[in-house]
């Protein structure tokens, strides 16, 4: 069961791989609102806008995002995806420009993100819709709220490790005219 599937996530990981149309779709100048839910306070509501230009031809591309907030201010978040050749594979970086760089998945029309900072894992999706608008979404979760369950699967035993949701952000961006 369990080698089943894998082997059906793999076709489909393989299917999205091919199907990208990553930078000439995505370039542009976008804004929404923003949806922030949290596990233990009431959520909130903020406007983001987000650019994606080209930097250097088919290699760097800027990635600013800012969040206009009421009780906080503007947040500028100033990235760089930068893509890399490995072997035949091409690969990303969302660069922060101050020395840390994350790996982006691209998979059909979207980046997938995962990382942790100081006890906090992060899953973030960027995704190219059909109707040329963007969806983000980010979700953390404290990597102390780690629960293993343990399962003897026709005489393979395996862990699955979950985790408790804290934080999430989703926003839907459109293209400004």
């Amino acid at each position: 069961m369990k080698k089943l599937l894998i082997f059906f996530l793999l076709i489909h990981v393989f299917e999205l791989a091919s199907q990208s149309s990553f930078p000439e779709n995505w370039m542009g100048d976008y804004s929404g609102k923003m949806t922030l839910g949290y596990l233990d306070r009431p959520g909130d509501e903020l406007t983001v806008e987000l650019s994606i230009q080209e930097v250097i031809p088919d290699s760097v591309w800027t990635h600013k995002m800012i969040y206009r907030s009421e009780r906080f201010g503007d947040i500028t978040k100033d990235y760089l995806i930068r893509a890399q050749k490995k072997g035949e594979k091409q690969r990303f970086v969302l660069d922060e420009q101050n020395g840390i760089g994350m790996d982006l998945s691209l998979m059909g029309n979207c980046f997938y993100g995962f990382y942790s900072v100081m006890g906090t894992t992060y899953i973030n999706t960027l995704r190219l819709n059909d109707d040329g608008t963007l969806l983000f979404d980010l979700f953390a979760g404290d990597e102390s709220t780690k629960k293993t369950d343990k399962l003897d699967d026709d005489g393979e035993p395996f862990e699955v490790n979950s985790y408790t949701i804290a934080l999430h952000q989703t926003v839907l961006l459109s293209k400004k005219k």
